[in-house]
């Protein structure tokens, strides 16, 4: 490591010390190489238990619930919004948000954690036109160039509660030069990143490398000696194989301090989300319940294996359907599809035995309605359930962690989804020409 970047990291005392007073971070508990502790944000006096999830936003809420709607989740564990810097580039712009105070009184969320970052978990690529000078990412303009200076503009008007620097993401796919260029940018805009950083806001630095096993423990033992609060696993979900990603994990997170926190992107799905965890990560900005909402489908797999009282009580497996009966069509292991006729008189709730607002109050026929008329009520029920259910996933998670018996709670997991795989067969094309949607993938029914 050259001196210099020795000194830098070094360079900003009282920056670490204003950052020590707005985060901090306890582990409870280890199972394994899974780990369960609590982020605290003392000026604020909030505080997130993790494992945990942060909820997926645009433009800084979350796309079909209102802030009232949000307040309802909030003991089931919502508490954290992941803010994606880019829909701050234009419009509403950042001078805007600026001058409310920041994007908690903005957005009306002064009782939430918000984390920002440049990658969107919806919509991202990765490895597109970047320079020693800028990063490029797609914004519903266009595509758009941003430099460290005018991202640092940008958090310094969000005033997050913590932020990941501009960083030079990249595919798995890509050659060493890349990679060795992506590492090298990202430490260096984090430096100006961190010197820019005037308010103190806890920073996570931005762990890069690609699939390269060189690269990846060396940008994390760069990044771990700078003036960081935690540390982002990025680069992830840009096309590395499931099996391969553990391995990449461990290369960085060996070379990371354990009493720092640790954020990723790109995991989504339960399976993902349990083999990061598994790796010791204890952040995950998913936009897995937005991306089932937006299909019609609703998550049922069950939340505990030791206590399941979700998902398969009375007779109900986890594709939705009571025992004896033929699955519905579009159901898997670990959701629902509302667009199926098979549930056009269904009376049941999404899942018999969850507590959202939904289940309590709406049935499976109802959401059908909904979405086959096109009303925006679906897509907001749907995702006030999607979003509950996966939160008690990660409380679940918290508690196998605690009690020391992950490795099976996630080895029942898989095996569960293994077992009751389901073989969707398409509905019989009718001749009307409509559109007919099957497990969330359009397809045109033939005349």
């Amino acid at each position: 490591m050259t001196p210099w970047r020795r000194l830098r990291s070094a360079a900003l005392p009282s920056q670490t010390l204003t950052a020590l007073k707005m985060l901090s971070f306890a582990i409870d508990a280890n199972s394994g190489g899974a780990r369960t502790g609590v982020l605290s944000f003392p000026s604020r006096g909030l505080t997130l238990p993790t494992p945990a999830l942060l909820v997926y936003t645009r433009k800084g809420l979350p796309l079909n619930l209102m802030p009232d709607l949000l307040d309802e989740l909030k003991d089931d564990g919502v508490t954290t919004l992941q803010l994606n810097t880019m829909h701050f580039i234009e419009g509403p712009s950042a001078d805007t948000v600026r001058k409310a105070g920041g994007a908690h009184n903005f957005l009306g969320v002064q009782d939430y954690i918000l984390l920002a970052l440049g990658r969107d978990a919806m919509n991202f690529e990765g490895g597109g036109p970047a320079s020693a000078t800028y990063a490029s990412f797609d914004t519903p303009s266009g595509r758009r160039q941003v430099t460290p200076e005018a991202y640092a503009d940008i958090i310094d008007a969000l005033r997050p509660d913590i932020f990941v620097p501009l960083a030079d993401d990249i595919p798995s796919t890509s050659g060493r030069k890349r990679v060795k260029q992506s590492v090298d940018r990202s430490l260096s805009w984090l430096d100006e990143c961190i010197e820019r950083n005037k308010q103190g806001i806890p920073i996570f630095g931005s762990v890069q490398g690609g699939s390269n096993l060189y690269e990846r423990p060396r940008s994390a033992e760069e990044t771990a000696v700078r003036d960081v609060a935690g540390f982002h696993l990025g680069g992830f979900g840009l096309g590395e194989s499931f099996d391969e990603r553990p391995t990449l994990l461990a290369a960085a997170i060996d070379k990371l301090p354990p009493s720092k926190p640790r954020h990723v992107s790109g995991l989504s799905v339960p399976e993902e989300i349990l083999q990061g965890v598994a790796a010791g990560v204890d952040l995950f900005d998913s936009a897995y319940p937005l991306s089932l909402t937006l299909a019609g489908l609703a998550m049922t797999f069950p939340v505990s294996h030791e206590s399941p009282e979700v998902g398969s009580a009375d007779g109900i497996g986890s594709s939705g359907a009571t025992e004896g009966e033929g699955p519905a069509l579009g159901a898997d292991c670990s959701k629902l599809n509302l667009l199926s006729l098979a549930l056009r008189e269904d009376p049941r709730p999404l899942l018999p035995g969850c507590q959202c607002y939904t289940c309590r109050n709406h049935t499976r026929a109802y959401l059908h309605h909904l979405l086959n008329a096109h009303e925006m009520l679906a897509q907001v029920l749907l995702e006030i359930h999607n979003t509950h259910h996966y939160t008690r996933f990660f409380r679940a998670i918290r508690q196998s962690i605690i009690e020391d018996r992950f490795d099976r709670f996630r080895q029942a997991f898989v095996d569960r989804c293994r077992t009751t795989q389901i073989d969707v067969k398409p509905m019989a094309p009718k001749p009307s020409g409509r559109t007919s949607r099957i497990d969330g993938v359009h397809e045109l029914e033939k005349c």
